[in-house]
């Protein structure tokens, strides 16, 4: 990779694996992207999210990069949930913030499941409600 980072999001995308976001381990989170080229043995940056995010889900949707979630240092250096969700069209090298969630997200990877058109928390009611909630119509 080009930068050193945990707590990112990851995906595949028309072959590409992608990493998102993170924490380097040394000034905090990171907004920024990158995609690793199989055939080409080679990681090359992409456009930078609109803002840091650790902990965040990366779910690809129709040629699509979705980022969920996650946390950011506040102002006064805490750290903040996210609910927003920013959009890659990977066509155009841009993030777009796509929408605001019900509720916020971190820790994102394993809970998330794109169903047709719908970001579903899988894990959100474990404890009290078995099922799946619905978090945002994409």
């Amino acid at each position: 990779m080009l930068t050193r980072r945990w707590g990112h999001g990851s995906a595949v995308l028309h072959g590409e694996l992608y990493v998102v976001g993170g924490h380097n381990g040394n000034s905090g989170e990171l907004g920024s992207a990158e995609k690793y080229d199989l055939r080409a043995n080679k990681w090359t940056s992409v456009a930078d999210m609109s803002c840091s995010r650790v902990g965040l889900g990366l779910a690809t949707v129709s040629g699509n990069l979705y980022a969920i979630g996650g946390l950011n240092r506040s102002v006064d250096h805490s750290l903040k949930d996210h609910a927003s969700v920013e959009v890659f069209d990977p066509k155009t090298n841009q993030w777009k913030h796509h929408s605001n969630m019900n509720c916020r997200l971190v820790g994102v990877p394993d809970r998330i499941l794109i169903y047709q058109t719908f970001l579903v928390n899988t894990n959100f009611f474990r404890r009290t409600n078995p099922g799946v909630a619905i978090l945002q119509k994409l």
